[in-house]
């Protein structure tokens, strides 16, 4: 039959049911003989008796000749494909998947462990026990893509998050922030984890995009920096790395941003200030299991020993880490993701 699904229809007005694959079928010719008399348990018996060469006149023989040939041919057709058919096991996705979480996310054990990627269910363990090997990352909820793409590598392949010489000075923060062990601290060096597959959700689709781009492309200015320093370049800034990511899958990401963004524009001081304030109170009361972090460590935004929340909050509003470009914010506005489009291409 030809593509596109359907029936099949023949010149004589037989309509033939449509197969599940785009094959002409080649029916033998009809396997029952032109009787001329009665023979028990042949067409004449069902036809009656009638002369051979007049078969074909008999009403209804045209449609059943068809139908036969058809049902012939279609087994045939189907029993030769069943015996050379490979038989394939069944496996799961060879490559581990990443999932990262999007603006204001947060990782297991947060949030009283309600889960980012499923709520009271478990994607991740979902994904595993059906033989695709995932793996839950976690970065700065309001961090800027740069940051977290630096915060995702080192979570990752284990080691120091390195923000990089040549950024940490142009926006004045830290430029070491929190030390790893790894998910995947083999990665890119044994055939199983050569690579990995990378899933963001809303800004964690930019963020993986950061990172694929630093790992192809490198940094120019990292680069730089680092010779002028007379010191290695982090791998992370070195480039030549694409082969270390399989394929990203972005979900519901901002990649042209959002005006939702700009509601934010002149009140994400105060708004953002009072968040603060509010989650560290209540990591205050559970120590043990802190119910959101916000991993701001490269800007020091950390309560001081005995600060109360009034005077916290005030000095979070008035550090002017919100006025800048390198924060969650900017990126989010439509102007901020034109500049990153412009920055990191697809790759």
């Amino acid at each position: 039959r030809a593509p596109g699904g359907g029936q099949s229809s023949r010149s004589d007005g037989e309509t033939m049911p449509a197969l599940p694959t785009t094959v002409v079928l080649h029916a033998p010719a009809d396997p029952i003989p032109h009787a001329s008399g009665h023979r028990s348990g042949t067409a004449g018996d069902r036809l009656g008796a009638v002369p051979a060469g007049r078969l074909a006149d008999r009403p209804g023989w045209r449609r059943r000749r068809g139908s036969r040939r058809w049902l012939v041919g279609a087994t045939l057709l189907l029993a030769a494909l069943q015996l050379a058919a490979p038989r394939v096991e069944a496996q799961g996705n060879p490559h581990p998947l990443v999932l990262v979480h999007g603006f204001t996310g947060w990782g297991p054990g947060e949030m009283g462990g309600y889960n980012y990627w499923g709520g009271w269910d478990d994607i991740a363990a979902s994904l595993t026990a059906a033989g695709h090997e995932t793996h839950v990352a976690v970065v700065g909820p309001l961090s800027s893509n740069w940051d977290r793409a630096c915060e995702l590598y080192a979570y990752i392949a284990g080691g120091r998050v390195d923000y990089g010489r040549a950024h940490s000075e142009r926006f004045g923060h830290n430029r070491y922030g929190r030390t790893f062990p790894g998910l995947l601290p083999d990665w890119g060096t044994t055939d199983a984890r050569a690579s990995l597959h990378l899933v963001g959700h809303s800004q964690g689709g930019q963020s993986v995009r950061v990172l694929t781009s630093l790992l192809a492309r490198g940094d120019a200015a990292e680069i730089a920096a680092a010779a002028a320093a007379e010191e290695p370049v982090h791998p992370l800034f070195a480039g030549g790395k694409a082969n270390l990511v399989r394929s990203i899958t972005t979900l519901v990401s901002p990649h042209d941003g959002t005006t939702l963004a700009n509601l934010l524009d002149g009140g994400s001081d105060y708004l953002l200030s009072w968040l603060l304030t509010l989650t560290s109170h209540l990591n205050r009361l559970e120590p043990e299991a802190p119910p959101y972090d916000f991993k701001l460590d490269q800007w020091d935004i950390s309560r001081k020993p005995g600060e109360e929340d009034e005077d916290y909050r005030r000095r979070l509003s008035e550090s002017g880490v919100w006025r800048q470009p390198d924060i969650s914010v900017f990126d989010l506005k439509p102007e901020g993701a034109m500049a990153l489009n412009q920055r990191y291409p697809a790759v």
